[in-house]
């Protein structure tokens, strides 16, 4: 004997269809609604190139590779950092999950780290607060690290500056190359052995 699961019977498909129309619209307009506690903000203006400067001196100082910048994780920054001024909030994921708000922009990371920061007024003194944090500057070392973004911003009406820098490692396709001789037998591959790199 078997036993089957149906689906319940809706006699009247078109006015639960309606109900639930409205219930989705409303849920729809009362996220819109929400929309309106995000306060105006204003990109704060720094020199990016001296900032890429001394993170690349502080990684050259602690036997590490320079890192460039990178549209990408420049706009993935923009974005934390606004979405932190607007929501008047220190938070790494008010703008979505690190991983998933850097391939939105389209980079495709094979590692990744992001530090935040509030109420710095320089990116000198954003910088020497992530140096001095244990957790911060591994983010700023992190060794596969090959591009970077920096961005600050504050409410268009308030002081507070909010600053985040992500960096990264792009992800690159392994190359696939036989680590042994293949063996044929009447034009037919039988074995072999690959390595990835």
């Amino acid at each position: 004997m078997s036993m089957h699961r149906s689906l319940p019977v809706w006699p009247n498909y078109r006015r639960r269809a309606r109900t639930l129309l409205a219930l989705a619209s409303a849920a729809l307009l009362s996220g819109c609604l929400g929309v309106t506690d995000q306060k105006p903000t204003s990109e704060v203006a720094f020199d990016r190139q001296a900032a890429l400067a001394k993170v690349n001196d502080f990684r050259r100082q602690n036997g590490l590779g320079a890192v460039s910048y990178d549209k990408r994780l420049q706009a993935a920054a923009e974005r934390q950092a606004a979405m932190m001024a607007s929501a008047d909030k220190m938070d790494h994921n008010v703008a979505g999950k690190l991983p998933g708000r850097i391939e939105s922009f389209g980079y495709q990371w094979s590692a990744t780290a992001e530090n935040i920061g509030r109420g710095y007024q320089s990116f000198d003194a954003a910088l020497e607060g992530w140096k001095n944090s244990p957790h911060h500057r591994d983010n700023l070392l992190n060794k596969p690290a090959r591009d970077i973004g920096i961005a600050a911003a504050r409410q268009a009406t308030g002081s507070t500056i909010y600053w985040a820098m992500i960096v990264a490692a792009p992800h690159v396709r392994p190359t696939v190359q036989p680590a042994g001789p293949e063996i044929r037998v009447g034009g037919v591959i039988l074995g072999g052995s690959l390595r990835i790199p």
